[in-house]
Parts: C-alpha cells; sequence; structure tokens
C-alpha cells in the first residue's frame, strides 16, 4: 500500500486537534512526575535508574542549561543541526522530533532540574494485576498471562504466570531499563496491554484487564459516526476519499467473526468489514487497524482483530479515479450508520451526494467544503458520490469548429433517417395502394424495433395498416 500524505494531513485537520487538545490540556494540569510520562520521555529515559533507549536524566541540570533542556523536547533536530552532531551522545539513537509545546517542555526542565530521589524505592519493579470476566461480572481464575520485555523495539525475553483464584498475577525483579506488555489468551481472544515502562519514582505498576466472552455476531455493531472527507489527491485525475469511523461494539462480548480461509495467511477470522468503491487504489488504514491484519475477501476488506465491547475509531483512505464524464463511489457498510458526514472539498470537484441532504457550505481551517449529512442509515444502503469530470474548455478552442459541424451533419442525417422511417398520417392510408401498404407496415416494424415508437401506438398503426391492405386483396378477390 502507497502512504497518502495529502490524506494523513486532511486526516489530522479533522481529528488531530481533540487529541492534541486532550493531551496538552492534561498535562498543563498534572505534576511535574505525569508530565513526564504522559509527554513520552519515561519511554527513553530513567531518572537515576541507569541508560536506557535514551542516558539516564539524573542531574540532567548540571550537563544542560535550563533553556538547552527546553530546546530537547520542543525540537531535538535544532540541537543537532547547533551542535553539527547527531546523536550528541555516543551509544544511543538518535532523538526523534517530540513535538511538545514550550510551555510543557519548560514544565519538564524544572522537574528534571529539582528532581529528588524519593526515599526507600525498590531495587527491582514490580507489575501486578487481575484479570476479571466483565461479561460475566467474575474473576478470571487459571488464565495464561504472558509477560514480554523490551529494550527499545527489541524483544528481550518471556515470562509465563497463572492467575490465582482470585484472578490475580504478579511479576516481580523487572529492570527499569526496558518496556513490559502484557498479553492473555482468553476463550479464544487475544489482549495485548500498552508498553509499560516504570516512572520515576515509582516501582509498582497495577493494572486491570477486562476479558469478555466471545461471540461470532456483528448484530451488536453498529457506526456511531461516519465521517467522509473528499479532497484533492496528488495522483492527477483522482480523488481522495478519508472515512473516518467511530464503530461502536454495544454487547458485552468479544466479537471474534467467522473463519476464513485464507490461501496466504492461513486459517484467520473476518471480524469488522469495511466496504470501498471499486476501483479505489492506494488503500491505507491510517488509525485503528493494523494493515498487516487485513484480509481481502469478496470485493470487502476485514479486520482479522477481535473486536473488545466499546468503541473502535478506524481512518480508512483511497484514491477514486475520475477517468469519466460519471464517476460514482459507493460509500457503503454492513452496520447500521446513525451519523454519516459527508464533505466536500469546494471548487475541486464538480460532485453531488445521492442519499444524503445536503447543508450548505462550512469552513475548516480556512478550507471550504460543501457538507451533506444524513441520519440511521440502514445497512447496505449508503451513499453515491457522483463526480462529473470537469473540462478545461480553453483547452479545446481549436476543435470546437470541427465539433458544432460534427453535430449539424449528425443531427441533419438523424433527420433525415426519421423522414424516410416516418408513418403515414391514418387520413392517408386510404390513398395507398398494396405495395405502399406494405412498404409503410416494413417502415413502422423498423421504426418499432428501432424503439422509434411506444408499443400501443404501434399495434393501433399496424392494425390500420393492415385492416385497409386485407381490404384491398379481398376487393380483387370479388
Amino acid at each position: 500500500m502507497i502512504y497518502n500524505n495529502t490524506a494523513k494531513l486532511t486526516v489530522f485537520l479533522f481529528i488531530g486537534i481533540f487529541v492534541l487538545t486532550q493531551i496538552s490540556f492534561s498535562q498543563e494540569t498534572a505534576g511535574g512526575n505525569s508530565i513526564f510520562v504522559q509527554s513520552r520521555c519515561a519511554n527513553c529515559h530513567t531518572i537515576g535508574r541507569g541508560r536506557f533507549v535514551g542516558p539516564d536524566l539524573i542531574k540532567v541540570g548540571d550537563r544542560y542549561s535550563r533553556g538547552e533542556i527546553v530546546n530537547w523536547a520542543v525540537n531535538s533536530q535544532l540541537v543537532y543541526t547547533e551542535k553539527g552532531k547527531m546523536p550528541v551522545n555516543d551509544g544511543y539513537p538518535p532523538m526523534p522530533p517530540m513535538n511538545i509545546d514550550k510551555d510543557i517542555a519548560e514544565k519538564i526542565a524544572d522537574y528534571l532540574i529539582n528532581y529528588k530521589v524519593k526515599p526507600g524505592l525498590s531495587a527491582k519493579g514490580t507489575i501486578k494485576g487481575q484479570i476479571i470476566n466483565k461479561t460475566q461480572n467474575m474473576k478470571a481464575k487459571d488464565v495464561d498471562v504472558l509477560l514480554t520485555s523490551y529494550l527499545g523495539d527489541k524483544k528481550i525475553e518471556s515470562k509465563f504466570e497463572f492467575t490465582d483464584k482470585n484472578g490475580l498475577f504478579s511479576f516481580t525483579g523487572l529492570d527499569w531499563d526496558k518496556s513490559y506488555e502484557i498479553t492473555v489468551i482468553y476463550n479464544k481472544a487475544e489482549y495485548v496491554s500498552n508498553k509499560m515502562v516504570f516512572p520515576p519514582n515509582q516501582d509498582l505498576i497495577h493494572l486491570e484487564l477486562p476479558v469478555f466472552d466471545t461471540t461470532d455476531s456483528d448484530e451488536k455493531l453498529y457506526i456511531n459516526n461516519l465521517h467522509t472527507i473528499v479532497y484533492n489527491s496528488p495522483k492527477e485525475n483522482y480523488a481522495n476519499i478519508t472515512n473516518i469511523y467511530e464503530l461502536i461494539n454495544s454487547g458485552d462480548r468479544i466479537f471474534i467473526g467467522t473463519a476464513f480461509d485464507g490461501k496466504e495467511k492461513g486459517v484467520l477470522a473476518k471480524t469488522v468489514s469495511f466496504s470501498i468503491p471499486n476501483k479505489a487504489v492506494n488503500i491505507n488504514f491510517l488509525n485503528g487497524v493494523n494493515a498487516n491484519d487485513i484480509i481481502e475477501d469478496d470485493g470487502k476488506l476485514y479486520d482479522s482483530s477481535a473486536f473488545h465491547p466499546g468503541v473502535k475509531r478506524v481512518v480508512l483512505s483511497y484514491d477514486f479515479p475520475l477517468n469519466k464524464s460519471r464517476n460514482i463511489a459507493d460509500i457503503n457498510s454492513d452496520y447500521l450508520i446513525k451519523s454519516h458526514i459527508v464533505l466536500i472539498k469546494k471548487d475541486i470537484f464538480d460532485a453531488e451526494v445521492l442519499g444524503l441532504d445536503k447543508l450548505g457550505e462550512m469552513v475548516v481551517y480556512n478550507e471550504e467544503f460543501v457538507k451533506y449529512e444524513g441520519n440511521n442509515l440502514l445497512p447496505g444502503e449508503g451513499v453515491k458520490l457522483v463526480f462529473k469530470k470537469r473540462v478545461d474548455l480553453k483547452k479545446y478552442n481549436n476543435y470546437i469548429p470541427v465539433a458544432i459541424f460534427t453535430v449539424f451533419i449528425i443531427t441533419g442525417l438523424i433527420y433525415m433517417n426519421l423522414r424516410k422511417k416516418k408513418v403515414v398520417p391514418e387520413n392517408d392510408v386510404a390513398s395507398l395502394n398494396k405495395d405502399e401498404l406494405l412498404k409503410e407496415i416494413a417502415k413502422l416494424d423498423d421504426l418499432y424495433e428501432s424503439k422509434g415508437i411506444d408499443e400501443s401506438e404501434y399495434k393501433n398503426k399496424r392494425s390500420i395498416l393492415k385492416e385497409k391492405l386485407i381490404s384491398l386483396y379481398s376487393a380483387d378477390d370479388q
């Protein structure tokens, strides 16, 4: 699949602002320790616990000024440029851009400069947890729990534990300089935690892992909101279409789908389905679904991962060809869509949406869009995006006289042909002889076969001609 930067930018314009606002708000109201974790500093650095992915930041204020620490957090690439070396500290990977606001970076700097080690911390870390079956509201005993440790993205080792009668498990003796991930297999469904690191001044991580009974029925699935954004694609004569799904599993069971015997991937499960228009290209799942988990079957795309009760947000993008005078992209779903909004970039596409109400125009980040909206679309009902290909008449000025002449000739030929096929009026039938009547019947038959006359008129006129012809033959017999 080819990643589409235009689609990515467009999606961020619509969904990124909410995420960034939430993170920024939580950081501004949190203490220094929480800011350090939420800003992802703890993913690579310890404070007083030794080297990790990045250097230990204990007493970092002795090595860098407050302003330099702020610059590291705000724009590490600028620091590398100023120092003429990347990385600055040998033996470590370069620090990626963190995109941290300056005011947050200043709080991080103050936290690091004034950091004090909490007394009484253990030399090693502990992860404790409990597994609860939320479908039956009971503790899940005798469940296999796998702990995997990582150094950066490299898997180091794995450990197994079983939950006790209360669904509890514990892993002790864990090093500070690694991240950890919990995996549980319960009723044929896999549950994986986010990667965890031990924050500064903390030697215990406690978590509760919900698990569920399974179902292969999708009756509890629906789309709460679907936003379709139609934007210009860098690919000539294509439109970029981005669908932002808010999927809901309203049940109390995890949806594991139906088995799929794929030729290349073996036996997998088809869970959440995504319909895409015919001829769509550059298909990308930008959020919510791992592209490696996608199954293609019978013109649809399926996720092969289980869908937990709750919300699943997916962003799907593709390019659609506009190579005809009329191009139709079907936006369908196998699920009820409670709200569907389509935004079409104004002044780029000559397009309309069938199946939704046109609500006018709106401005998003200084760009104008035409807005359509509809509610409670039934499974399979969907909408149609109808694109009309625009023609630049300036490119064809030299051909306009030829085109006009061609139209004139074709019109004349059609007119002459119709005159040849024209049926004699009913009041003139009496003056025709047998040969003329036979010719008129033949013309009428040809006209009917070419759909130039409707069936009732054809039958009526043919009956009149036929009766006159029969009367002439009868007269001759007498």
